[in-house]
């Protein structure tokens, strides 16, 4: 079945015409037998009438001729649903389980489930199921049942937000689990309290650590930078302006920085993402532009530099020390675009937007072949790219590939009992992490049906109208690089 087939076809496998797309009265039946029509939000007239309009509206035909996904609130209510009650539970608590998390490159059968957890990290547990969650609360898409499992994973995060329980960082520690925390907060899925101003401070207070994004320095910045702009408190960007002193003091004379030992990556230093010189150069960036900070501007310049010279002539792949180029998200080709953007929007520097244009022209939607779905190491984590290209580069070329994937996505969606969820490569079951499982994909198309309006950024990342509540600017310190 072609993509634009599967996108129109509906939970019983029959297709509907596109005439029968634009008529509201068979929206609505399709929205009562998929299950949309259960939650608060469809219970009244106005809201289910505002939603077929959206829908009806989405039915439109493109100006590149592609099918238009007119069910995605249906599929995004489903997914919903799913993240709330649907996969694996831990009968104690009631708490998702967690899929073994393993590398491009893993052994694994498919026929044995690999799960283990509930954990708590934002990456590969609870935090980042109710980070997807609250991102689709901030999209109107939520019930009653959302609202209830909200509460209930918070309660058991905070319960657990112990010293012994808190390790560093943003994918796998605290900062994390802060950031999904104060998205449910301001997506009104659990109330604010007292408790927010001391849990943020235990939580950007400590050592720094390591200088990536998974667990390092730059990751705990970019939370610290979201957690000020959720909070509206001051005091998280003070821990921002302190990590990137980190970051800037201990980059190398050449602009990259050495990875820590205990990550995918087998050599010191490599141009990734997650745990690598992209991700540090991304948040260096973002801070430079937030804080009007020369410094971290220099060094994400430097960095970027860096990360061009580890391009071909063309910008078309990467790869050190004769690593082989792996086209991820996370710690691949991929990532790099991801700072360069964010390298253009804080310089207005041309050479930023042409090595993304160079690098992501080379990636046709008609010949992506990536098994992997999800953000960390597949085809979400692309179409997010691609959004974040158009938003940068006003340039709806990426939008249209953004949706090809999206379209894609929701083809390949598995829905039983009104809950839509996805399985990944390399396991039979879907569980429901926000960087490797089914979370990411419902992240990925919430922003593609919300469209050029929203203000959500990537996942563990900022929003695009981020604003810092007032804080005193640091003194400038000097860069003190390492050789």
């Amino acid at each position: 079945m072609k993509v634009r087939e599967m996108a129109s076809t509906t939970e019983g496998g029959a297709e509907l015409s596109r005439k029968a797309r634009r008529d509201p009265k068979i929206i609505r039946s399709v929205m009562r037998e998929t299950g949309i029509a259960a939650g608060p939000v469809a219970s009244h007239s106005r809201n289910e009438n505002l939603t077929i309009k959206r829908v009806y509206a989405e039915t439109k035909p493109r100006p590149d001729g592609t099918e238009p996904l007119t069910f995605m609130p249906v599929i995004l209510h489903q997914a919903v649903l799913w993240l709330t009650s649907g996969g694996l539970r831990d009968r104690e608590t009631g708490m998702p389980l967690s899929s073994e998390f393993q590398t491009p490159r893993s052994e694994a059968s498919p026929a044995v489930p690999k799960v283990c957890g509930p954990h708590r990290s934002a990456s590969h547990g609870v935090g980042g199921i109710l980070y997807s969650l609250a991102r689709l609360a901030r999209l109107g898409i939520k019930d009653d049942r959302a609202i209830a499992f909200a509460n209930q994973a918070a309660n058991w995060l905070l319960a657990h937000a112990t010293a012994g329980d808190q390790v560093r960082g943003l994918y796998f520690g605290e900062a994390g689990v802060a950031l999904a925390l104060l998205e449910a907060i301001r997506g009104g899925l659990i109330d604010d309290g007292h408790w927010v101003r001391p849990y943020l401070y235990q939580t950007f207070s400590g050592e720094l650590g390591c200088p990536d994004l998974i667990q390092g320095a730059a990751g705990q910045g970019v939370a610290a930078l979201q957690a000020a702009h959720l909070s509206a408190m001051s005091g998280p960007v003070g821990f921002a302006d302190r990590c990137a002193d980190f970051l800037v003091a201990c980059q190398r004379r050449d602009g990259s920085w050495s990875s820590p030992e205990n990550v995918i990556a087998t050599e010191r230093r490599d141009s990734g993402f997650a745990d690598e010189t992209a991700g540090i150069a991304y948040f260096l960036a973002v801070h430079a532009r937030l804080r009007a900070s020369e410094t971290s501007a220099a060094a994400a310049v430097l960095a970027g530099d860096w990360l061009l010279a580890q391009c071909d002539p063309k910008l078309r792949s990467h790869a050190t020390a004769g690593r082989e180029s792996w086209p991820l998200w996370c710690h691949g080709e991929w990532s790099i675009v991801t700072a360069l953007l964010a390298l253009h929007e804080l310089t207005g520097d041309a050479r930023w937007a042409c090595g993304v244009r160079s690098m992501l022209l080379d990636i046709r939607p008609e010949q992506v072949r990536q098994a992997d779905l999800s953000q960390c190491l597949g085809l979400a984590g692309l179409a997010e790219i691609y959004l974040e290209a158009a938003r940068v580069l006003h340039d709806d070329v990426w939008t249209s590939r953004a949706h090809e994937i999206g379209a894609t996505l929701a083809g390949l969606r598995r829905t039983q009992d009104h809950m839509t969820s996805w399985v990944i490569e390399r396991t039979d079951h879907a569980t429901a992490e926000i960087m490797i499982r089914s979370g990411s994909i419902a992240h990925c198309l919430g922003r593609l049906h919300a469209g050029t309006g929203t203000r959500l950024g990537m996942p563990l990342s900022i929003d695009v109208d981020i604003v810092l509540p007032t804080a005193p600017l640091r003194r400038e310190a000097p860069a003190g690089q390492e050789g």
